[in-house]
């Protein structure tokens, strides 16, 4: 049974078959019902199908799938931009529409297998099916197919996984097929070529919202709705002529759906939209199981994106970490990730979130940096910055912040932090405590993050300080110094490991000074939550060091 679209790839695929000798069939399927828009073209390609199977002789069926793939797959499409992410609806049709409900159909009218006119090659390898790129790399289809198994690849054929797409039209030109000259389709699986923003917005309403910069928090423009816009995007912005920014394009490198904020940037490869690592939803192996716990391979994040070399760690949860060999532009949640050896596709999984960029990360950074330097100046001299502490406590208090500058400030607000950070990777620090007293605070935020008693009374304790610093009017007042330095004291002081404080004992004596000590390592911890919520992690400090002093320079430019 052939799945007959009404398009060129499945009339060959039909054709090369009947010319096998092989008992063939036609089966087209409608999966969208007609909603009077006037732009769905089930009708023609039903017509065209009707035509080649005619053409050809074999039987034609028609099934509608309609709900099914309302069900299987628009419901999910739509769930997805909601929550912000951009899914690929074609890799749930084959999964749910294609290789599910065609094959039961054809199974029900007698039919011992399926075909399609998909890009892709079907191998086996003793008892195992593989599942290989087509010949045509810039066609091939394996990345739509990976969610396939054993019992469908069993069940299907791929009568054109061989040919080049200029070798398949002049097959169908020369047997005169009456899809010949047909275009190929595009579009969202069948729901084909639509203004995709009116169309999404006939189900998700959209607000309107700030596009900022990230660098900066400056306002550039305003967008129609951030469920619009993916990673990478460049149409549709309508941002026009900025003043004090070159005539050069925006792209879209973050969004938050949560503030109805999208975050533009006119460096196509900003750092904003780069990231090295992945973690998945629960990964689909098409042999049953992964190769290994952890192996090496090829992957695609989008679809005809070149092979990117990378290793993968399996997890407990089925999901799986993925580290590039490089760093990669747009890696878009909700998107597939797919896994290849060689030619053979391994399987994949959804992408869950990525590791924020390595700028976005700094932004935090240099707040514990700030924080712990107040620590040590405070501990040998009994005296602080009171401005430093006040940005401290502050950003303490804003836990719900849509963004690492709404906590620490811009760029410019963090030179001091990152100077610290640029002498510290260089070698060139006056202080080599400063750096331990810094490590050792990273190690104990993952203590503190996995005791979820301590969290929750670590944040009713700072509510409490925030509604006495807002009657006292003033973050830095001693009364509210005091009441985080008991905080911590009585949470997280006692998880381990304890950051020790050294200085000169007489300041450490006094019950101000060890109170204003405790609220800056509160600080100090809550950035380190914020980092590693970010995608960093310990072992940035040791093992990517010339990474993080090359990012710490772009932004002290």
């Amino acid at each position: 049974m052939v799945g007959v679209s009404g398009g060129v790839d499945s009339s060959v695929a039909a054709w090369r078959l009947v010319q096998q000798g092989e008992a063939v069939a036609g089966l087209f399927m409608q999966n969208w019902a007609d909603d009077g828009s006037g732009d769905c073209r089930a009708e023609d390609d039903r017509r065209d199908a009707v035509a080649v199977c005619g053409l050809l002789g074999i039987p034609f069926h028609f099934r509608d799938f309609s709900n099914e793939y309302w069900q299987g797959v628009f419901e999910h499409f739509l769930a997805e931009y909601a929550a912000g992410r951009t899914p690929n609806p074609d890799v749930l049709c084959n999964r749910e529409v294609k290789f599910k409900h065609f094959l039961d159909a054809a199974r029900e009218l007698g039919a011992e297998r399926i075909a399609t006119g998909h890009y892709a090659r079907i191998a086996q390898r003793g008892h195992q099916w593989l599942l290989l790129r087509g010949a045509d790399r810039s066609k091939d289809q394996s990345y739509f197919l990976h969610q396939l198994g054993q019992e469908q690849l069993a069940a299907t054929l791929f009568p054109i996984g061989d040919l080049e797409k200029s070798d398949l039209r002049r097959i169908a030109r020369d047997v005169s097929l009456p899809t010949h000259a047909k275009k190929d389709s595009t579009g969202i699986c069948f729901i084909g070529e639509r203004d995709f923003r009116e169309f999404l917005g006939r189900y998700l309403p959209a607000k309107t919202g700030q596009i900022l910069d990230p660098s900066d928090g400056s306002v550039i423009a305003e967008h129609p709705g951030v469920f619009y816009f993916t990673l990478g995007q460049r149409e549709g912005l309508n941002i026009g002529g900025v003043r004090g920014r070159p005539a050069a394009p925006w792209y879209v490198v973050g969004k938050d759906v949560a503030s109805n904020v999208l975050y533009v940037d006119q460096d196509r490869d900003s750092p904003w939209m780069l990231s090295n690592r992945l973690r998945s939803e629960t990964a689909h192996w098409i042999a049953g199981a992964p190769p290994a716990r952890r192996f090496e391979c090829t992957a695609q994040t989008r679809y005809r994106q070149p092979d990117e070399p990378c290793t993968v760690n399996v997890l407990d949860d089925g999901s799986v970490q993925v580290s590039f060999d490089r760093p990669q532009r747009a890696v878009t949640p909700g998107q597939s990730l797919v896994l290849y050896d060689g030619e053979v596709c391994l399987g994949g999984a959804v992408i869950a979130a990525t590791d924020a960029p390595l700028e976005q990360r700094l932004r935090t950074t240099p707040s514990p940096f700030e924080a712990l330097q107040q620590v040590r100046r405070i501990a040998d001299t009994g005296h602080s910055d009171a401005a430093a502490v006040r940005t401290a406590v502050d950003s303490v208090f804003r836990i719900d912040a849509s963004s690492p500058q709404a906590v620490f400030g811009d760029r410019h607000a963090l030179k001091s932090g990152l100077r610290l950070l640029h002498n510290y990777f260089r070698s060139q620090g006056q202080d080599p405590i400063l750096p331990k007293l810094a490590l050792s605070v990273l190690q104990l935020e993952r203590r503190f993050v996995q005791d979820g008693a301590t969290v929750n009374k670590v944040a009713s304790g700072i509510e409490r300080a925030q509604r006495q610093a807002t009657e006292l009017g003033d973050s830095g007042h001693p009364d509210v110094l005091a009441a985080l330095g008991g905080l911590y004291a009585d949470t997280i002081s006692h998880l381990k490991p304890r950051v020790m404080v050294q200085g000169n004992p007489h300041y450490l004596g006094q019950a101000g000074v060890v109170a204003e000590i405790r609220a800056l390592l509160l600080a100090a911890v809550r950035a380190a939550v914020l980092w590693r919520q970010l995608g960093g992690s310990y072992w940035d400090f040791l093992l990517s060091r010339k990474a993080m002093v090359e990012a710490v320079d772009r932004q002290l430019a």
